[in-house]
């Protein structure tokens, strides 16, 4: 995104930042049509509010356009990142800082660095985790029982889905 993107839009300096905000390209969507994570629909945002700062005394405009994963209300994949979409809107720390090529390479390397070793680190938990054991029938055939269902504990939901996707960053 910086070099195809924000660098060429830097160099023709827009009057207004418009911003189509599709969330469909998140890896939960069911379109499946991506694998974008909420940090990264928070990171696009808060580069492009730095481009508006840079290029057009922060003239910017946000338009909600697309994204279906709307099961789980506000936990559901586009309610969470319309938030991280709005929380870089937002984050006061960005307003008069312009938007940098360098800087922002780094953020980019940095991040995809934390992703991997994320990645990493989840696939060496899944490996050591076992399933567990099909419950042997009467007659000899095997199934797995159901689980006992539960109330959901949205908060601790909430918790562990920033877990997986590395705490947000």
């Amino acid at each position: 995104m910086s070099e195809k993107l924000l660098t060429p839009l830097a160099a023709f300096g827009p009057d207004l930042v418009i911003i189509s905000a599709g969330f469909d390209a998140h890896a939960h969507d069911p379109l499946e049509a991506g694998a974008l994570l909420d940090s990264d629909f928070e990171w696009m945002t808060a580069e492009l509010v730095g481009l508006a700062e840079r290029c057009c005394d922060g003239r910017l405009v946000s338009l909600l356009e697309g994204g279906y994963q709307t099961a789980g209300g506000p936990l559901a994949s586009l309610g969470r990142a319309a938030a991280a979409h709005v929380a870089a809107l937002m984050d006061p720390t960005l307003v008069g800082v312009p938007w940098d090529a360098r800087a922002c390479g780094e953020r980019l390397e940095s991040g995809i660095a934390a992703a991997a070793e994320w990645r990493a680190a989840r696939a060496t938990a899944a490996t050591s985790a076992a399933a567990a054991p099909a419950e042997t029938q009467e007659d000899g055939s095997s199934r797995r029982s159901k689980r006992s269902r539960t109330d959901v504990d949205y908060t601790a939901l909430q918790a562990e889905i920033e877990a997986e996707e590395g705490g947000g960053a």
